[in-house]
């Protein structure tokens, strides 16, 4: 035997002997992993709501010896996406371990209980035939109060028939009188009876209705399939470490929503920003940390095509103040690079508000995307109804006064102007408005940053009291070769205050704006007192109307075409 022939036998036998010896090892391993780890079964740890989904994260902690290891997480719901699927070792174990990959396999936890159903079934035909019987019963107590209507229509025909009629019966007054007791009598009884057994009806139609929902949702946890992921990791050392498993469920969303308090003593405006979170994934998040992000998958990979803008010569002015700017996004995003970066913080402490309610971390970037970090632990059950989170809360002086649109509407509304505080962006979102304590009815708000200048109404303020009064409508065709035909409007809004306090009312009114140059429009020499006018027609009078006095405006504005275009006046009646 040659010396390359016995070099040859001896790595093969020793190349086998590792082989067979990791692979035992390895075997072994995985093994007791399934054992320890498959007992319990994992609630999400972290849950991340997007607008069109959410990113639930489930947690276990873990002491493990060196060497190869499968940890095995159950129940998990059937609509995940298993494109989402990850698995990450937290804390300072990352550079000792590695994950090998994940698996996952479809299992059925829930084996059919017959007898569950049947006695499901039995408890609904028996409220059934309860229910037929409440029907009958309705049904002759209605009968009898239709008899009982007929009779008494019957004694009052009878009665008040003339002395000389034949028909009339030869009752005296007594035995009248005995007839309508008897009726009135039986008719309260019936109504009595019918009243019970509505009563009866409703309680019978709830439990019906309880054991169809118990029967719905035992046949769906009966029917329902579930996900079971296999984690391979590879443990260089003994150490302990916290392994995280997640993915993407499509059944969830929030959306936004405001509370705005209205002290009128103090003139201070406590605003609560919250949010609606609905989800019906299978499984309740209990306890879970929350975030709550405007991140959309919608918006798609690529930047886009810009289209060209034809600008008219009929320019018009933004009011900046009313509105936010929001940044083009700078790179296309996912709920996983969301996560793994960090955005330009606003406000990293935990302030409080005077409740003593820690407030969320926000924090932006990427075209705009905010995220909160709610800091008290959240639960959201699995029923598809809106359930309440609370997000941030402030307050701020505003600067109130009132308002009035004589041609929207003839009210007075209270007005308050607020700069928003911040930190962080107040998201576009229905407003619940409530003033001195009393619900006034749900406005809007858009998205504001934090600094700029926003404008909150809170309701009819009924001690202010607005009259419009239309003066006329006067309208001259063209007299001679050097006229023009025109058309004028008079108006008078007058506001009376039995405040007892000076106010400041901002009256709003409009004119029309001509882009032709055959039509000149423009306030006529009667407008009394001079609003402001801005380029869209839109005209402003800042009133101050001392308590208990009638304040009047006159507004007046002519219009006058070329002597040819008069049919462009038929355009402004």
């Amino acid at each position: 035997m040659s010396f390359h022939t016995l070099q040859s036998r001896f790595s093969g036998f020793l190349l086998k002997t590792i082989l067979m010896t990791s692979l035992t090892t390895g075997f072994s391993a995985v093994t007791t992993a399934q054992e320890d780890s498959s007992v319990d079964i994992d609630k999400p740890h972290a849950v991340t709501v997007f607008e069109n989904r959410a990113r639930v994260t489930r947690q276990r902690s873990l002491d493990l010896t060196a060497g190869l290891h499968q940890v095995i997480f159950r129940k998990l719901p059937a609509e995940l996406n298993p494109n989402s699927l990850r698995a990450m070792v937290a804390g300072g174990a990352k550079e000792k371990s590695l994950i090998l990959g994940v698996q996952l396999e479809e299992e059925f936890p829930l084996e059919v209980n017959h007898a569950q159903e049947a006695e499901l079934l039995e408890k609904l035909e028996k409220v059934g035939e309860r229910l037929s019987v409440n029907q009958g019963k309705r049904e002759i107590a209605d009968l009898r109060n239709r008899v009982l209507k007929r009779y008494s229509e019957i004694l009052r025909v009878v009665v008040s028939a003339p002395a000389g009629d034949p028909q009339r019966p030869l009752w005296n007054l007594q035995e009248v009188s005995e007839i309508q007791q008897w009726l009135f009598t039986n008719e309260v009884e019936n109504a009595e009876e019918s009243d019970l057994l509505q009563r009866e009806r409703e309680s019978l139609q709830r439990e019906r209705n309880d054991l169809l929902a118990d029967l719905r949702r035992y046949q769906s946890d009966a029917r329902r399939s579930y996900w079971i992921a296999s984690v391979t990791c590879q443990v260089l050392e003994d150490c302990a470490l916290d392994l995280n498993l997640s993915y993407d469920v499509p059944s969830a969303r929030w959306k936004p929503v405001h509370e705005a308090r209205l002290n009128d003593s103090t003139g201070k405006v406590t605003w609560k920003q919250g949010a609606q979170v609905t989800q019906s994934s299978g499984e309740d998040w209990s306890a879970v940390e929350l975030t709550l992000s405007t991140l959309r998958s919608s918006l798609g990979l690529s930047v886009g095509q810009l289209i060209p803008i034809e600008v008219s010569l009929a320019e018009r002015l933004a009011d900046t103040d009313a509105r936010v700017l929001s940044a083009p996004a700078d790179a296309s995003v996912d709920s996983e690079s969301f996560q793994g970066r960090s955005g330009e913080a606003f406000d990293d402490s935990r302030s409080a508000d005077p409740s003593g309610w820690a407030a969320p971390v926000m924090e932006t970037g990427f075209g705009g995307v905010v995220s909160f970090r709610i800091q008290t632990l959240s639960d959201v059950p699995s029923d598809g109804s809106a359930h309440a989170v609370e997000i941030q809360s402030w307050e701020a002086e505003a600067e109130l006064s009132y308002e009035a649109i004589p041609s929207l509407g003839a009210g007075v509304y209270r007005k308050a102007q607020l700069i928003q505080p911040g930190p962080g962006l107040l998201l576009k979102g229905e407003v619940q408005c409530f003033r001195s304590g009393t619900y006034v009815g749900l406005g809007n708000v858009e998205t504001t940053a934090a600094g700029q200048k926003f404008v909150q109404f809170f309701g009819l303020e009924g001690r202010l009291k607005l009259h419009v009064q239309n003066l006329g409508e006067f309208r001259s065709p063209s007299g001679s070769a050097f006229s023009r035909p025109r058309l004028e409007k008079k108006s008078l809004f007058a506001v009376t205050s039995y405040l007892d306090r000076p106010v400041t009312l901002e009256l709003v009114s409009r004119i029309p704006v001509s882009l032709v140059e055959e039509l000149e429009i423009g306030l006529g020499e009667a407008t009394e007192p001079k609003p402001e006018v801005s380029r869209d027609g839109i005209c402003r009078w800042n009133l101050q109307i001392p308590a208990g006095v009638r304040k009047e405006v006159i507004f007046h504005w002519i219009a006058t075409a070329d002597k040819d275009s008069g049919d462009l006046l038929d355009l402004l009646k």
